[in-house]
């Protein structure tokens, strides 16, 4: 019971909390709706907002607090149910927060008639600066009109002056209008189009032109005929603002009319100055032409030019000298040294792209020397082939007449590269291919003149690649003037050693015919270890048909061979390899022989053998080749037998007695 009346009592404590602390919620709203309508619509943005608040209150807060009030008082009911006491402090709490409650008509109500008079206020304030607004148009537009007070050229930075200012009032006043329509926007009024600001934009646009085109002009005038030497200037912005100052003076000439009799005026002078400047326009592209060399030069002075050339030279000078009279001469002039410029340019270049060419030399296996990579061959050959072409096709050119000597050494060092990589591109090719044949002592010895020619050009590679090594920048080896004799030499060496090899090849196979069945790498690899007879092991299957290997003893002779499938023949006679001193056609023949007598012994024991054995035993301790040869032998006299001592029946009998033996097997 007890443990009830304690739940209770929380309970009600709880409710009491809840009852206040809601109470001072609906406190602060009502007074933060207050403050959301208080403030004064000093500006239009600040009505806007006034005026959103109020229609929020209207519609959503005022709705919202009255219906907590409620739910409180609601609570507040219970609680006089209970034991529970309210203080009177509290009931005055409560009290003041239903008057402020029914206080929010009445506020809203008079801040609403407050903020109506204050939107009349503002749009008062709205409808006077539009007036102003539009009178400053149309004083802006007479000031427009004054413009056509200037008349000549000469006041041109006063003129532009008075442009400028009239161009910062028309940006504030787009500024302005900005404004005005912003506030327009937000009070829900019709936006005012104002017209005549885009018409006095459009009425200023002409004179701006004009005036701004005669500054433009006097100011590159003077840079580009006193301020900038001539060979400082850049023809190609020469020429083409020329040509658009030139057609925005046509332009100006059509705009303003003889109804507008100054700025016309003004229009027909600048006109009149920029076609006798554009008179002197294409000598500037001329006399700039980078290709202009001293001789160039001394034929431009013979046309009357009078000052040295360099960095006194101004384009005044030029027009002083009335070249424009020579145009076509000078235009002759600097086209021809134009193009000799472009071949001076592809000769230059041509020997630019061999600076950074660096030959890939590699070491070459455990020779201790090197070779030149392909990748370097193809970059060089590729290089080589479209500069010879070029080189050719400049030398019929007759504006490369005057670098002919210089071509002439070019083209020699292009030919003398590319016949220094081709030669090196064989000999390393055919060296490559001998190296590992006499780095062999037997070959050596068998071929002594050939091997010591060949030690000869081997030295020469090992010394010339070392260099290379060091300093293998391609222009750099291009320097040794011995290097392509050198390489000739060498090529002829090795032919002679090819040619050498070759026939001592060809006198092997003479010797033992059986090795044309080898390759020359496979026979090389032969005769390069003729000390290890075994060596030949790889090769026997291409010499003998069916032979496999041959058993070898410690002492290198040879017992008996070995077919594919694993079956032996004992040699009759033992071969001894080494006897033959490196002669390995000697031994091989010897085998050669020993295969048909040891084969012919086999056969023979197998023969006088069949009628002696069971033939299943016999079978199985024969080689193939022997149990073929004598099965067939016996079967043609078993059948010739059968037919002689019985006929047909011997046959059939015959016939049961091979299948018997077949089905044995």
């Amino acid at each position: 019971m007890r443990t009830c009346e304690k739940l209770i009592d929380d309970l009600v404590a709880a409710i009491n909390k809840l009852v206040f602390e809601r109470n001072g919620t609906i406190n602060r709203s009502i007074s933060n709706l207050k403050d959301s309508i208080r403030e004064t619509a000093e500006t239009v943005e600040i009505l806007v907002k006034l005026e959103e608040n109020i229609e929020r209150i209207k519609d959503v807060e005022k709705g919202q607090i009255e219906k907590e009030f409620k739910d409180l008082t609601s609570w507040l009911l219970m609680l006089y149910d209970t034991n529970h006491k309210v203080s009177e402090e509290d009931i005055v709490r409560i009290y003041r927060t239903s008057l402020e409650v029914k206080s929010i008509d009445s506020f809203v109500d008079d801040n609403q008639n407050r903020i109506r008079e204050e939107r009349n206020t503002l749009e008062n304030k709205l409808t006077k600066q539009r007036h102003e607004f539009v009178q400053n148009l149309e004083s802006i537009g007479q000031q427009i009109e004054g413009l056509n007070e200037f008349a000549t050229t000469m006041v041109y930075k006063q003129a532009n002056d008075r442009i400028d200012d009239l161009k910062a009032k028309l940006a504030e006043y787009e500024a302005e209008k900005d404004d005005i329509n912003h506030k327009e926007e937000l009070l829900g009024i019709p936006l005012t189009g104002f017209e005549k600001l885009a018409d006095v934009n459009a009425a200023l646009k002409p004179y701006e032109d004009l005036w701004r085109l005669v500054k433009d002009f006097y100011i590159y005038q003077q840079q580009w005929t006193r301020e900038k030497p001539l060979l400082k200037l850049e023809p190609e912005f020469v020429e083409k603002e020329t040509k658009t100052m030139l057609t925005t003076a046509t332009k100006m000439t059509m705009i303003f009319t003889k109804s507008n009799p100054r700025p016309w005026a003004v229009a027909q002078k600048i006109l009149q100055e920029i076609r006798e400047f554009n008179v002197h326009v294409p000598l500037v592209s001329c006399l700039c032409n980078p290709g202009l060399k001293e001789r160039h030069w001394k034929e431009i002075y013979d046309l009357g030019l009078q000052k040295n050339p360099g960095k006194d030279l101004y384009l005044w000078m030029v027009i002083d000298s009335q070249l424009h009279s020579q145009l076509n001469k000078i235009i002759d002039i600097s086209d021809a040294a134009g193009k000799e410029y472009t071949n001076e340019k592809i000769l230059n270049k041509m020997g630019e792209d061999w600076q950074p060419m660096v030959c890939e030399i590699k070491p070459w296996k455990d020779t201790g020397t090197f070779v030149i990579g392909g990748a370097t061959v193809d970059e060089a050959q590729q290089i080589l082939d479209d500069q010879i072409v070029k080189t050719q096709t400049m030398k019929g050119s007759p504006y490369a007449r005057i670098f002919e000597e210089r071509t002439t050494e070019w083209e020699n060092w292009l030919k003398y590269t590319q016949d220094v990589i081709d030669y090196w591109v064989k000999v390393q090719s055919v060296w490559l291919y001998l190296e590992p044949v006499f780095s062999s002592e037997d070959i050596m010895k068998q071929m002594p003149v050939e091997g010591a020619k060949f030690k000869e050009v081997d030295n020469n590679w090992r010394i010339i690649m070392g260099k290379m090594n060091a300093n293998p920048k391609m222009t750099e080896v291009m320097k040794n003037k011995k290097l392509l004799d050198n390489f000739k030499e060498a090529h002829d060496s090795l032919e002679v050693v090819q040619k050498g090899l070759n026939s001592y090849l060809e006198s092997k196979r003479t010797a033992f015919p059986r090795f044309y069945f080898l390759s020359s790498d496979e026979l090389l690899e032969i005769l390069s270890e003729t000390k290890d007879p075994t060596r030949v092991q790889p090769h026997l299957k291409k010499c003998f048909e069916g032979i496999n290997k041959l058993k070898f003893d410690e002492q290198k002779k040879i017992h008996s061979m070995f077919s594919s499938e694993g079956e032996e023949v004992p040699f009759v006679n033992e071969i001894d390899a080494m006897a033959a001193r490196g002669a390995v056609e000697q031994w091989l023949i010897q085998v050669e022989d020993m295969m048909i007598i040891s084969l012919r012994d086999v056969i023979e024991k197998s023969f006088e053998a069949y009628p002696k054995m069971n033939r299943n035993d016999w079978v199985l301790n024969r080689c193939g080749q022997s149990v073929l040869t004598i099965s067939m032998t016996y079967w043609t006299y078993e059948v010739e037998e059968a037919l002689n001592e019985k006929g047909l029946p011997g046959l059939k009998d015959y016939l049961a007695q091979c299948e018997n033996q077949v089905r044995f097997f």
